[in-house]
C-alpha cells in the first residue's frame, strides 16, 4: 500500500467510521461486535482499493459490506449477549429514556425495516441512497419504511 493510499484509507475511515460503528451496533445489537465489524470493513475497504465512481458510490458500499458483515456474523452466532443502549459508550441518551425505548424498539424490527428506519432516519439517507447501498429498488426501501412505521406505530400505541 503506497502513502498516498494509507492517507486516503485514514481519511475514509475518519469520514464514514462512526457509520459503520452504528449500523454494525443496529444490526448485531453487541458493541465489540460491531467494533469488529468496522475493522473488518475498513480491511475489506483498504483491499478493494479505488474502484468507485464516485463518494456516494463509495458509501453505498461501505454500508453494504457493513450490513453483509454483521448478517454473516448473526448467522454463524447461535446465542447473542445484548446489551440496553445505555450502555454503549457512543450512544447520546439527551433524548431521555423516551428515546432509548424507541431505539430499542427499532433494535426489534426485521433486518430489512430495522436497517430501512435507521438509515433514512439517523443517518439521513435518502430513499435512492438507502435502495443504492441494500441492493434494493427504491419501492421496496419505501414499503420497508411505511411497514416499519406503522410496527412502531403499533408497539409506541401499547
Amino acid at each position: 500500500m503506497t502513502k498516498t493510499e494509507k492517507i486516503l484509507l485514514e481519511q475514509d475511515f475518519e469520514t464514514y467510521s462512526n457509520t459503520v460503528l452504528r449500523i454494525a451496533v443496529q444490526n448485531t445489537k453487541n458493541y465489540h461486535d460491531a467494533e469488529d465489524i468496522v475493522q473488518e470493513v475498513f480491511i475489506r475497504l483498504a483491499k478493494n482499493g479505488n474502484a468507485f465512481r464516485d463518494e456516494a458510490h463509495k458509501k453505498a458500499w461501505i454500508i453494504r459490506v457493513t450490513i453483509n458483515a454483521c448478517r454473516d456474523l448473526n448467522r454463524f452466532t447461535a446465542f447473542r449477549n445484548f446489551q440496553p443502549l445505555w450502555e454503549y459508550p457512543y450512544i447520546s441518551t439527551d433524548g431521555g429514556m423516551e428515546r432509548c425505548e424507541l431505539l430499542e424498539l427499532i433494535r426489534k424490527l426485521p433486518e430489512a425495516k430495522r436497517n430501512a428506519v435507521y438509515l433514512f432516519y439517523y443517518e439521513g439517507m435518502t430513499i435512492e441512497e438507502i435502495a443504492e447501498a441494500t441492493g434494493k429498488s427504491p419501492g421496496t426501501v419505501g414499503s420497508d419504511l411505511h411497514r416499519a412505521r406503522k410496527m412502531l406505530r403499533l408497539e409506541l400505541e401499547d
